[in-house]
């Protein structure tokens, strides 16, 4: 493996993407999404991880579109390291990808897209000496508990923190939790 970060088109993810876009993230529909690997883990907040989504803007979205004049369209980047990807269960690289695609906001009414943050921050000796003291850790905890029994959660249509925009839900129930499994099982070959 070379010294250097070498990238490479990721159409797995992609393809993974796509299902996934369709049952939970129907507000990424017509946004473009470049999928990537690397060959060494991505990192963020001074911390190596297996995936990061990024927004493009500015020089680099008019370097990266060809033919581009005038104001760039913003669009993102889905970078994922390929060693860790294939390590790991089929499983978790639909959950991985579900999570980087939950980082893509899209604000349809002005054009305008934005990474979402995650739902807590916290550490893991706090939660261990507290429990979950904050109410962000309380709806964490009763999601993961859901995720544990085998159920999908709905998509959270609560607003996000700075309550400029608002999480997209799908909500049809069974009909999405069939398919999500059968998304799971699809991103599994």
């Amino acid at each position: 493996m070379s010294g250097r970060k070498e990238y490479a088109r990721a159409p797995e993810v992609e393809a993974i993407a796509g299902g996934l876009i369709d049952l939970c993230h129907p507000h990424l529909h017509g946004v473009r999404i470049e999928y990537l690997w690397t060959n060494k883990p991505p990192v963020v907040g001074g911390r190596p991880r297996a995936a990061v989504m990024r927004k493009v803007t500015g020089l680099y979205a008019f370097l990266a579109t060809s033919g581009a004049e005038g104001e760039p369209r913003p669009f993102f980047v889905m970078e994922v390291c390929r060693p860790i990807w294939l390590a790991r269960s089929a499983e978790w690289r639909v959950a991985l990808v579900d999570h980087e695609l939950k980082h893509g906001g899209h604000d349809e009414e002005r054009g305008t897209l934005f990474i979402v943050p995650h739902d807590i921050e916290d550490f893991d000796d706090v939660v261990a000496r507290h429990g979950a003291w904050d109410d962000g850790l309380v709806s964490f905890a009763a999601a993961l508990a859901a995720g544990e029994e085998g159920k999908t959660p709905p998509a959270s249509d609560a607003p996000l923190r700075n309550n400029r925009y608002q999480r997209h839900a799908v909500s049809e129930g069974a009909k999405r939790k069939s398919a999500w499994k059968a998304a799971q099982v699809q991103g599994a070959h």
